[in-house]
C-alpha cells in the first residue's frame, strides 16, 4: 500500500505539484533528488552488465557510449560521464554508494574515475565528497602533480618561436620589396605654372601660323591695287 501511495506521489503533476504547500513542496522536492540519485547509480550497475554481457552490441550499438547516445537519448557530455561512471562502479562499489547517497555526483566521479586504484580509491573518494567540480579539480592536482617542463624543452619551444617570427618577418618584408612603388612624374602632366606661362607670353605656333597667311594675303591684295 506504501509503494502505491509513494508511486502515486511521484506522479504528481504540475497542478499537484502547485497545491503543496512550501514546506511539502520543499519535502518532496528534496525526496525526488534522492530519488534521481538512486536511480543514477541503479543506471550505472546496468550500464556495466550490458557492457560486460556485450548486450550493446547484440542489440547492433557499437559501444556503450553509442547506446546511450542514441538508444537512451543521453547528450554527448552525459554518456561520457555515464560511461566512465559505469566503469568505476564496477571496479569500486563504494563510489556506487556515494553517487546513489550523493555524497558524489556523476560528473566528480567522471573526473576521478581513471585515476582509481586499488591502492588509492579509498582515500580519493573520500577527499572528493562533497566536492564541486572545481573542488575536485583543485584535489587532482595535488594528488597528481604533473611534471615541470624540462628546461632543455623551454629553450627548444623558445628558440622554435624565435625561427618563425624571423621567417615571418622576413615574408613581409620580400613582399614590401616585391610590390612596386608608383609615381606620377610632373612632366606627364601640364602644370598651372605652364598653363600661366602660355597664357602670359610663350609663343603659340598656331597663332604666328594664322599672323603669317593673313600678312601674305594683305601683301597681295596690295600689289594687285598697284597693278
Amino acid at each position: 500500500m506504501s509503494n502505491q501511495n509513494h508511486e502515486r506521489h511521484e506522479s504528481n503533476g504540475p497542478q499537484e505539484l502547485d497545491a503543496l504547500s512550501n514546506d511539502a513542496l520543499w519535502q518532496s522536492t528534496l525526496s525526488a533528488n534522492a530519488t534521481r540519485r538512486r536511480a543514477v547509480a541503479r543506471l550505472l550497475v546496468h550500464l556495466a552488465l550490458i557492457e560486460e554481457r556485450r548486450l550493446h552490441l547484440v542489440r547492433g550499438y557499437s559501444s556503450l557510449y553509442d547506446l546511450c547516445v542514441r538508444c537512451l537519448r543521453m547528450s554527448e557530455g552525459q554518456a561520457h560521464r555515464s560511461v566512465s561512471g559505469a566503469h568505476a562502479a564496477k571496479s569500486f562499489p563504494l563510489a556506487l554508494e556515494m553517487i546513489a547517497d550523493g555524497r558524489l555526483h556523476l560528473t566528480g566521479l567522471s573526473l576521478i574515475a581513471k585515476r582509481l586504484t586499488a591502492e588509492n580509491h579509498a582515500q580519493l573518494l573520500q577527499e572528493v565528497a562533497g566536492k564541486t567540480k572545481g573542488d575536485i579539480l583543485i584535489v587532482l592536482a595535488r594528488w597528481f602533480p604533473k611534471p615541470d617542463v624540462p628546461r632543455r624543452a623551454r629553450s627548444f619551444s623558445t628558440t622554435t618561436s624565435t625561427r618563425a617570427a624571423r621567417v615571418a618577418a622576413a615574408k613581409r618584408a620580400t613582399v614590401a620589396c616585391c610590390v612596386p612603388h608608383i609615381t606620377i612624374s610632373t612632366h606627364d602632366k601640364p602644370t598651372a605654372a605652364s598653363s600661366s606661362t602660355r597664357r602670359s607670353g610663350a609663343p603659340d605656333h598656331r597663332r604666328t601660323k594664322q599672323t603669317r597667311l593673313k600678312t601674305r594675303r594683305t601683301s597681295a591684295t596690295s600689289s594687285a591695287r598697284r597693278s
